[in-house]
């Protein structure tokens, strides 16, 4: 007569133990790519917000007369889905060629690092 326990199939104790660690190390690398990739989406958002911004500010400008366009050092403070972005301009200008250089920065603070997106165009004189 065979034996039993020998034929008998199924995992032991062991091939258990080493499958679980298998699926937890797996488990872990998969949350730690789900951090990063929140991070890396909640990073584009307020890309996106500043870049819209900047982008605002320099239709503003577009349609302002020429003289008119000049730098602003204060800034704004704008608040949108509770993060709050400054908006400044610089304008400096070519006076051969009648051209003015304008350009638009973002900044919001994230983690404690300041971000910053910046936009830049040219407007020539309009008579």
């Amino acid at each position: 007569m065979k034996n039993k326990i020998a034929e008998e199939a199924g995992f032991t104790l062991v091939e258990a133990m080493i499958a679980m660690s298998i699926l937890a190390v797996g488990l872990l690398g998969v949350i730690g790519m789900f951090t990063t990739s929140i991070g890396g989406n909640a990073f584009g958002g307020n890309m996106t917000q500043a870049a819209t911004l900047a982008q605002e500010k320099l239709e503003d400008l577009r349609i302002e007369p020429y003289p008119n366009i000049t730098t602003d050092n204060t800034g704004e403070q704008i608040s949108l889905n509770g993060k709050t972005y400054t908006r400044k301009w610089t304008v400096s200008q070519d006076f051969s060629l009648k051209l003015k250089t304008i350009t638009v920065d973002v900044s919001w603070t994230t983690k404690g690092q300041t971000r910053t997106a910046k936009l830049i165009t040219k407007r020539a004189y309009d008579r």
